[in-house]
């Protein structure tokens, strides 16, 4: 028996034996025409005989897609290594954080951390989860210049860093197994959610407009979790990881049409100011 995630699979399936004897004793070619591939065992799953079909069109559609995928992967990686680029120059132009939600971007912190210990676990490429390596680091520069801008003294900010640095070698040492590890990766799906991205939304409404958020970070946000989604699909498959792409699309959607409204509004005030000082 043998375990993949949460998952126990035996190691042997039933009736092989007596399929690889059979085979063993009496080896016989495929009942398949001729431009088929010959039979051969299965390396996975042994004894088990495998007639191959004319995989050459299949293959060669398969190869290009991935192709594809992990060259979008890496212009997605290239993207957020400018994604919140524009958020930090627009707070330190302003030197506010105004309408920038701490808890939204600790919680994106945390996500994020899980994510990439969960990917680099279960070792896939880093063509498919790169660019949260990059947001990562730039979340961190952004937290701090929330804490800075608003003031944040005492003990809070120091106990909060420690707290995550603990965090952070849990995850990432192995001290986690792989079932909590697989349990956090799919809590990432409410931690982006209701952490991550609603109290953003909430602030906003709120408020009436978005603040100092970057209408350009959020559409590298967009647009990453959109390319996401097609690498997911073809270079993992996984459905945790999916999940929360997904939703990520429907929430950086709304973030986005709340800050082009706000520019709308602050364009057409602007416009009003500008028209009663010529009249």
């Amino acid at each position: 028996m043998r375990s993949i995630g949460m998952l126990s699979i035996p190691s042997r399936p039933m009736g092989t034996t007596r399929v690889m004897q059979q085979a063993a004793q009496d080896p016989k070619p495929c009942s398949k025409p001729t431009t088929h591939a010959p039979c051969s065992l299965s390396a996975r799953r042994p004894g088990l005989v495998i007639c191959a079909g004319p995989a050459a069109p299949v293959g060669t559609a398969l190869v290009g897609s991935q192709q594809v995928a992990t060259l979008l992967g890496y212009g997605v990686l290239a993207g957020s290594c400018v994604r919140s680029v524009p958020q930090i120059l627009r707070m330190n132009k302003n030197k506010s954080a105004q309408g920038v939600s701490l808890t939204s971007n600790v919680a994106e912190l945390v996500a994020y951390t899980i994510n990439v210990a969960y990917n680099l676990r279960w070792g896939y490429p880093f063509s498919s989860y790169g660019e949260v390596v990059a947001c990562w680091l730039q979340d961190v520069v952004i937290v701090g210049l929330i804490v800075r801008f608003n003031a944040i003294r005492g003990w809070k900010p120091w106990l909060g860093t420690a707290g995550f640095g603990v965090f952070l070698w849990a995850v990432m040492s192995g001290v986690c197994g792989h079932e909590v590890l697989y349990g956090l990766q799919a809590s990432t799906v409410a931690i982006i959610a209701l952490g991550g991205r609603v109290p953003q939304i909430w602030m906003n409404h709120q408020r009436g407009n978005s603040g100092e958020l970057s209408i350009a970070t959020c559409i590298l946000n967009l647009a990453g979790n959109l390319a996401r989604v097609f690498t997911t699909l073809v270079l993992t498959k996984d459905k945790l990881i999916m999940a929360g792409t997904a939703l990520g699309v429907v929430l950086n959607s709304v973030l986005l049409a709340q800050s082009l409204q706000t520019a709308h509004r602050n364009r057409r005030e602007e416009a009003f100011a500008m028209k009663q000082q010529l009249s």
